[in-house]
């Protein structure tokens, strides 16, 4: 659950996100890069547990992650921004 556990400097990051379905979504994101090490995609359903306690953490209502997988774009777009941030490199066999 640590991975889950977002600190001070990711809620700041994470808060830079307009609306709360997305910064739920990138909430998310980012605890999935972190573990167990993929991004999210558009058929991943994440336990409604895990999307409770990142919600909680944000102070946001946990049905707005339904609305977060609807946009490749802005997942791809969430991808590219949480990778530069955290440095996440995609696995090079």
């Amino acid at each position: 659950m640590q991975y889950w556990l977002l600190s001070a400097e990711d809620v700041e990051f994470i808060n830079q996100r307009r609306r709360d379905h997305n910064r739920l979504g990138f909430a998310v994101q980012l605890c999935l890069l972190r573990y167990p090490g993929w991004p999210l995609s558009r058929e991943e359903r994440i336990s409604d547990n895990l999307v409770t306690f990142v919600a909680q953490q944000l102070a946001a209502d946990p049905n707005e992650m339904l609305l977060y997988p609807t946009w490749a774009e802005t997942r791809r777009e969430h991808l590219l921004m949480l990778s530069k941030q955290y440095g996440f490199r995609q696995y090079q066999p």
